[in-house]
């Protein structure tokens, strides 16, 4: 009889196999990824002996949940249920409860010996099982699946891994090392993290300030250079400009989250644009001698400007945001939905590996329908090949922090530090720095209505447009479509280097 596999049991592969832990793992390790969650389901489902038997009952086990109850076993903790399942017998699927005692079940109290309650000695039995959690610890609610709910968890996690595997395998084909002129520069926050950066110096003569680039959320700094045709930073080297790409924690070759470390997950967006931008911004000025630089973020990094900006950032001397939505309140059925979505959202998360996500459902795009056809790109302007090396190269971690205070945007209808003391939106309108606003038409992301909400608070010289067919565009532009676009580096790029070229002083 296939045994019982817990629904926390379940949790515990899916971590080991989806979520970063203390070790930094790569998202091509998928020897140590793989090996992790087989591990995780050993400990889940096989007899336990020994040392590690030993080391999961004293609670220090990372994995098991369960293991098989040995014969003449004694004592079950209160907190834990102490149900004996004889062999052979197939129940349907039934919740724990863990306050129950022995008493509540007759099968249970006719196997105890009288007068001895909950600590009475079982009966001993081949099959028997009891929770394997320390003392409180086991949560109310959590389901047991048996018999064929075992072989169905058995299947879907070879089915993951085997995705997982065919996904890492296919990262090499769709990944382009970064050209032998790219310069990896590491900048030291005030928090102590070491945030990567990469020069692309300008071709020909330098013309204007240095420029550096920001990547959304669940990114690194790789998006804004995929290959020599899909490049905003490269393009914007040729044309003079001193360009920089930076990866913010979590992302790329900047520091993970490592909490034995003293690198805690609980980094938020102000982090980013309070720690990790002005580190890299300092950095480049060391390099290049610019006291300002000019600035272009994409998604959350458009975020990542306008917080900077609003607590008074001086070093921008123009910027760019790019599909950063400033509004989370899109009529009455988005609204609402966004609210329940923030409610719930990351409570309980420490961190989320999307490269592993990504890399997991890679072998199926192009052939199942994704919800990311729709939300993320155009497909009349992002080639199935192109999205391939975006994910298979261009995503990051995502801390429960982030996930938090964008939860907490949405919940409250504004865009708030993460302890709720600022309201950033309401600050924009003291920036006197020149923004350029851009959405795409296409973008269900951060549709324009939520982009121009940016423009509408900032103060200061600013200028919005929407890429689309409406704008002499080819194709209306996705989310994704404004930095990696088959056609941008001819349509849309060369607008934000106008726009900068506008507001480049005379002497850098």
């Amino acid at each position: 009889m296939d045994r019982p596999v817990s629904a926390p049991a379940t949790a515990a592969v899916l971590r080991a196999l989806l979520v970063r832990g203390d070790a930094r793992l790569r998202p091509l390790d998928l020897r140590a990824r793989v090996g992790r969650a087989a591990a995780a389901y050993r400990l889940a489902r096989a007899p336990e002996s020994g040392r590690s038997a030993r080391r999961l009952h004293e609670g220090r086990g990372d994995h098991g949940l369960w293991r098989r109850r040995p014969r003449d076993s004694r004592a079950v903790s209160r907190t834990q249920s102490s149900v004996v399942r004889p062999a052979r017998q197939l129940d349907p699927p039934r919740v724990l409860d863990p306050a129950a005692r022995c008493s509540a079940r007759p099968d249970a109290r006719a196997r105890a010996e009288p007068g001895r309650g909950c600590a009475a000695r079982l009966r001993s039995s081949r099959h028997a099982l009891r929770p394997l959690v320390p003392a409180g610890r086991v949560r109310p609610g959590a389901a047991v699946l048996e018999g064929g709910g075992a072989k169905a968890m058995r299947a879907l996690g070879l089915f993951a891994a085997s995705l997982l595997a065919c996904g890492c395998a296919l990262v090499p084909l769709y990944a382009e090392p970064l050209p032998p002129e790219a310069e990896r520069i590491t900048a030291r926050t005030g928090d102590g993290w070491n945030i990567a950066l990469v020069r692309y110096r300008p071709r020909g003569e330098a013309n204007g300030l240095p420029l550096l680039l920001c990547h959304g959320i669940s990114a690194n700094g790789r998006n804004m250079d995929l290959d020599a045709e899909h490049s905003l930073a490269r393009w914007f080297a040729a044309q003079g400009r001193d360009t920089f790409t930076v990866s913010l924690r979590g992302g790329g070759d900047s520091d993970h989250p490592a909490p034995r470390e003293g690198r805690s997950y609980r980094y938020t967006i102000d982090t980013f644009a309070t720690e990790d931008l002005p580190a890299a911004i300092g950095r480049i000025s060391e390099l290049t001698g610019s006291a300002k630089v000019d600035y272009i973020g994409h998604s959350m990094g458009g975020l990542v400007g306008y917080i900077y900006l609003a607590r008074g950032g001086a070093a921008i001397n123009a910027a760019v945001t790019l599909g950063s939505p400033a509004r989370f309140a899109l009529g009455e059925m988005n609204e609402r939905v966004l609210r329940e979505i923030g409610k719930s959202v990351a409570r309980n998360i420490d961190t989320v590996d999307m490269p592993t996500i990504a890399h997991a459902v890679m072998p199926l795009h192009g052939y199942i329908k994704a919800p990311t056809d729709y939300l993320l790109y155009n497909p009349e302007n992002v080639s199935r090949e192109l999205w391939q090396r975006f994910i298979a190269v261009g995503l990051g971690t995502v801390s429960g922090g982030v996930l938090r205070q964008f939860g907490l945007w949405i919940r409250e209808g504004a865009m708030l530090s993460a302890d709720g003391a600022l309201d950033y939106r309401a600050l924009l309108g003291q920036v006197r720095t020149p923004v350029l606003v851009v959405a795409g038409k296409a973008d269900r992301t951060a549709p324009s209505p939520a982009a121009k909400a940016g423009y509408d608070y900032l103060g200061g010289p600013k200028q919005f447009f929407v890429a689309g067919e409406e704008n002499g565009f080819r194709h209306d532009y996705g989310h994704v479509d404004l930095i990696i676009g088959e056609r941008a580096d001819e349509e849309l790029w060369p607008r934000l280097l106008s726009f900068l070229d506008e507001h480049t002083p005379a002497s850098p």
